[in-house]
């Protein structure tokens, strides 16, 4: 059984839109990361999971790798949500 099973987050970036119903739904934008269990490092790798709305293309989904889940460039908040079992 592997002990350093990845971990989901949820991840709070301010949205930088600027269309939308109101000013407090354009504030945020969520994201979700997986991680490692242990974060000894300096640069911890993992995956953004997350959805984009372009005004050309619509709604896309974007899966990005990353070097740090810890502090990503934009990155105001992290919560950790659950083990990923199944991975």
């Amino acid at each position: 059984m592997v002990s350093n099973k990845n971990r989901l987050y949820i991840a709070l970036y301010p949205s930088g839109a600027t269309g939308g119903a109101t000013p407090e739904e354009r504030q945020y934008h969520w994201g979700f990361l997986v991680g490692p269990k242990a974060e000894k490092s300096k640069e911890v790798p993992g995956t953004r999971h997350h959805v984009k709305n372009n005004i050309v293309t619509g709604w896309n989904y974007e899966e990005l790798n990353l070097k740090n889940i810890q502090n990503t460039t934009t990155l105001l908040a992290r919560l950790l949500i659950a083990k990923i079992e199944d991975d």
